[in-house]
């Protein structure tokens, strides 16, 4: 719905700012009230209770969403004549060729950076750390400080493209990651850590979903059909493939490094771990941003096109 409700390139990049502040609020929220329900965990109804809330909070979200947003579902008329004629599955892959490559697979890579912290995040903080709390304490300070990452990206897209600020995000994270090694081997340290290289990182993931958008955007702008739909996916299933790709590879890490459950964590299988929890996010950033440099998208053309739009 961005596309229609979107009149420049400004409001795309404000609409996917306002959508990821809202999600990462509500994991604030999430932590509060987790503590609330806490405190009847151990009667009989708890989880039944805690489902039902957040049923209810779904459901009126929905009802606020369509209230807000149903109007632009009606879109344009060449976008009615679009709907009504339909797009085959293969006019949507033709789709996928040109920047939409490189799109996609840097996509993946910055998603990869959360699998792979997911996925071993917990023997880290147990066996490195020694300390458990860590693990829900850095998904606080991620939250929060992604937050404040959403607040840094409509300032940004100010100075640089859209392109641009992914790229610079996802150096700036890598060495963020890279100085875990130096200094996160102290909780608190790795806790703060993590948060700033979730605040360097939460404009690339902002961008990108205004980037598919742009891609849509040129296309028409070139003449031909654009699959918006599709292109949207692309970032989702982009998304959602770096998660799980990443966390079946961080999970066989452990194996790599010698864990086994009952094995007592050696010297060397710490800093074995330590080393992956850092090199594998580190080198994804790495990747995306080296990726990104061949997407080609002409964002100056694409404002201008779209302001003689309207």
């Amino acid at each position: 719905v961005i596309a229609p409700m979107s009149k420049n390139n400004s409001d795309v990049v404000l609409l996917n700012t306002v959508s990821q502040f809202a999600g990462l609020f509500t994991s604030v929220i999430y932590m509060v009230s987790g503590a609330v329900f806490a405190q009847w965990k151990d009667q009989e109804n708890y989880y039944f209770v805690q489902a039902c809330v957040f049923g209810v909070i779904i459901i009126l979200g929905s009802i606020l969403l369509y209230a807000m947003c149903g109007k632009y579902e009606k879109g344009s008329s060449a976008q009615t004549a679009q709907k009504q004629k339909g797009m085959s599955f293969s006019e949507m892959l033709k789709a996928f060729k040109g920047p939409a490559i490189p799109f996609f697979f840097s996509y993946t890579f910055t998603a990869a950076t959360t699998g792979f912290i997911q996925a071993l995040l917990g023997h880290f903080a147990t066996y490195v750390l020694g300390n458990t709390d860590v693990v829900a304490l850095s998904g606080g300070a991620t939250a929060i400080c992604g937050v404040l990452g959403c607040v840094l990206t409509p300032m940004m897209t100010k100075k640089l493209t859209k392109k641009n600020i992914h790229i610079v995000s996802q150096i700036v994270s890598c060495i963020a990651y890279i100085l875990l090694v130096i200094l996160g081997k102290n909780a608190t340290l790795f806790i703060v850590m993590r948060g700033i290289a979730t605040f360097v990182g939460m404009p690339s993931t902002i961008v990108m979903t205004a980037i598919a958008n742009d891609l849509g955007d040129q296309m028409e702008m070139e003449g031909k059909e654009a699959p918006r739909a599709f292109l949207q996916s692309l970032a989702g299933t982009a998304n959602r493939a770096g998660l799980v790709i990443s966390a079946a590879i961080g999970t066989s890490i452990l194996g790599v490094i010698g864990y086994e459950v009952g094995v007592i964590f050696t010297d060397a299988m710490k800093s074995a771990l330590t080393f992956w929890i850092v090199a594998l996010p580190a080198g994804c950033c790495a990747i995306a941003a080296i990726i990104m440099i061949f997407c080609k998208t002409d964002e100056k053309a694409i404002a201008a096109w779209k302001a003689n739009k309207q």
